[in-house]
Parts: structure tokens; sequence; C-alpha cells
């Protein structure tokens, strides 16, 4: 299983739109892997994970597949992680021919950021939506996947992702802060081997951030528990992701701090595999 992570960034971006401050500034003036734009991600070519407002940049720039893809994940309705109005361009107005379906899957509160468009009989002949309810497992393409439930704004029905294909098991854990009780009951219980995790970690290195999103010292908490359910082991790669300018850190400022703790930062274009 092969993971591209294609936008590495919260809402705002790295640099921010019309902020002034040491990261955007710095970023701007020395560019490669500090620039991040809005997170999306995509498993083995095939599974794609959110539909951000950057996904033109990164099909055209970052060479991500759209034309070929079939499922896509959202994790939850903020417009960071899912602009519907993307999804009209694959209708027959805009897109003469398509040789394959394309599903996207969400709780009801992305269901809800549809719109009308999920009694539109000319958009669901190119678009299908699957509703998906936490730990409620589904199967896309080959993938078992399982949604767990976040800390997140509850509006925006929130999941985080367990996905298992061939004996192996990725984690994609944003956004969220802290685990909630019923998420750890779920690794507490099931136990999964996870070969990957990626943890939400917006706010790197800055103190005090738990609820909604993670700094790495709340990353730090939620991955030693797994350790002691079992769930991470030594040959585990951790990777902190979906960071924000306001984590006060460029990409290698942050990723010296989070190599000493034993995690990989991610910046736009990396690759992984397990």
């Amino acid at each position: 299983m092969k993971i591209k992570f294609y936008g590495t960034a919260a809402v705002d971006g790295v640099p921010a739109l019309f902020c002034k401050c040491r990261v955007c500034e710095k970023t701007r003036a020395e560019g490669g892997r500090n620039i991040r734009t809005r997170s999306q991600a995509c498993i083995d070519g095939t599974l794609l994970i959110d539909l951000p407002p950057d996904t033109y940049m990164h099909a055209v720039f970052g060479g991500l597949p759209l034309q070929d893809i079939e499922h896509c994940l959202i994790t939850h309705s903020h417009y960071d992680h899912f602009v519907p109005e993307e999804l009209d361009i694959r209708t027959a107005y805009c897109v003469a021919e398509v040789s394959h379906g394309f599903t996207v899957y969400g709780t009801d509160k992305v269901e809800a950021a549809l719109g009308n468009r999920v009694h539109d009989q000319k958009f669901l002949d190119r678009v299908g939506f699957s509703l998906i309810e936490p730990f409620t497992p589904f199967t896309a393409a080959d993938y078992r996947i399982t949604p767990l439930a976040a800390d997140h704004d509850a509006e925006s029905g929130p999941v985080i992702f367990l996905i298992e294909k061939d004996g192996k098991t990725l984690l994609y854990g944003n956004d969220t802060g802290y685990f909630p009780t019923d998420t750890w009951r779920y690794f507490e219980t099931a136990r999964p081997k996870l070969d990957l995790a990626v943890f939400d970690c917006t706010f790197g290195n800055r103190p005090g951030m738990r609820n909604n999103h993670m700094n790495i010292q709340t990353v730090i908490e939620v991955r030693d528990r797994l350790k002691e359910t079992g769930c991470i082991n030594a040959d585990t790669k951790n990777y902190l992701h979906h960071i924000c300018h306001n984590s006060w850190t460029t990409h290698d400022e942050f990723s010296e701090i989070a190599a000493s703790y034993g995690f990989t930062v991610t910046y736009d274009g990396l690759e992984a595999e397990i």
C-alpha cells in the first residue's frame, strides 16, 4: 500500500493569504517543502482522501490522476476538505466522456453539503454518494475501511479512517483532537496493528492544543496509548500531517523537533509505502 500526500496544510495553507507572520514570510522567501496546500492524499493512485479547494492544483502540478480515480473518502464537510462544486465539473456539461463511476463516501453532514445534487439525476449519472457511519466498516475498491469518530466540529460530521488491504493497515487521522472515548474503545477492543499512522498535528510544537486539532505533545500521548494497546509497535511508520502556519515553525524546523520523537513530518508530494 502506498500513500501520496498531495497537500499537507490546514485551512489557511502555508503561507497563509494575507499573513505576515514569521513562518509565512520565511516560506515566501525560501519556498520548497515549507509551502503547503490544503490536505489531500491518495492511496495506490486509487483511493482519494478529501476534495479540497487545491484539488485542481494537485491534478495539474502534482500529478494527481483524478480522471482515473473512482473512490473518494471525505473526512468531514469543512470546505478545506470538501468542495462539492468541484464535482459539478464531472457532469456531462463539462466532461464529454467518463469511462467509470466516481463515488463519494461521507457522513450525513457531507451528504448535506452536496445539497440538491443528491436529487439531480444528471449529477447522479456521473457522481455517486455512499453514506457512511462511524464504526461501520465498508468496502471501496479492494480496501476495507472503518470510519472512526473524531474530536472535531460535530456539525461537519468528522471521521478518521482505518484502511486495510493485503494484510496492511493504515490510519489516516485528521482532522481530530485527542481521540474520543468511543474511538479509544474501538482501538482497545479491535487492536488493529498499524503499519502506518498519519496524525493530525495542526499546531506543531505550539503548547496547549488538544481539542479539535492536536500539537505534537498531544500526538505523543495518542501514539503512546496506541502502543499500550498493541496497535503501534517499533515498525510502525508515524507521520505528522495537516500543518498550520500557526504551528510557529517551518517544515525544516518542525521536522528536526519531530524526528527527536520518532515522527516524520509530511510535505506536499511525499510518498510513503508499507
